[in-house]
């Protein structure tokens, strides 16, 4: 009886430091895969919806060039043209109470530069049947807009979204906050959003 349960005990204790071992010494593997759509240079063709107070908003047609110093930072220049969408408020205004065209800001166009901090490429599944590729960005850039009444400079921070649908094209979602530079009452900073298409190439290809 002594001599089993002497046996027992000299098989428990080996047993223990395996067991250890196995659970706290073997190293975790983490596979690290390269994105499936590498880029040095990316083009996106959006649309943006700008509003300017309550009397009257925008729509605006422009586009963006990005420029990859690393994966994980780029280089922006970007341009819209506007168009107006003004309000009944506004026709009121006008036809009533003797306001004029100048009297409002009217957006026609805006510039701007800046850098791009692009952290996160991610793979995400669709209703359990597509997977996804997709590119966050962060950035923060400086430039002017155009109003009919005034050309403040202005900066801008934002976020933006890339979706690849394909190994040169995908889907772009962004949206920004704007501060302008001006004392002009019926400037405002604003919020925009703004979506299109997004064309990416380079990276050794």
């Amino acid at each position: 009886m002594k001599i089993n349960f002497l046996v027992i005990f000299i098989l428990t204790s080996l047993a223990l430091p395996l067991s250890a071992k196995d659970v706290y010494d073997i190293p975790e593997v983490k596979p690290i895969l390269n994105p499936l759509y590498p880029a040095s240079h990316e083009f996106s063709v959006t649309g943006a919806y700008f509003p300017v107070g309550a009397f009257n908003k925008h729509l605006g047609l422009g586009g963006t060039y990005l420029y990859y110093f690393t994966p994980n930072h780029t280089w922006e220049v970007t341009g819209y043209g506007f168009t107006e969408l003004p309000s009944s408020l506004k026709k009121v205004l006008i036809e009533s109470y003797g306001a004029s065209e100048n009297d409002f800001a009217v957006l026609q166009g805006l510039v701007k530069t800046g850098y791009q901090w692009v952290p996160f490429y991610t793979k995400s599944i669709l209703f359990n049947s597509t997977l996804i590729h997709s590119r966050t960005f962060f950035g923060f850039s400086a430039g002017a807009a155009s109003f009919k009444i005034e050309s403040p400079p202005m900066v801008s921070v934002g976020f933006a979204q890339d979706y690849y649908f394909a190994k040169h094209t995908g889907l772009k979602f962004a949206v920004d906050f704007l501060h302008f530079f001006s004392k002009n009452k019926y400037i405002q900073d604003q919020l925009t959003i703004s979506f299109g298409f997004t064309f990416i190439w380079g990276s050794g290809e």
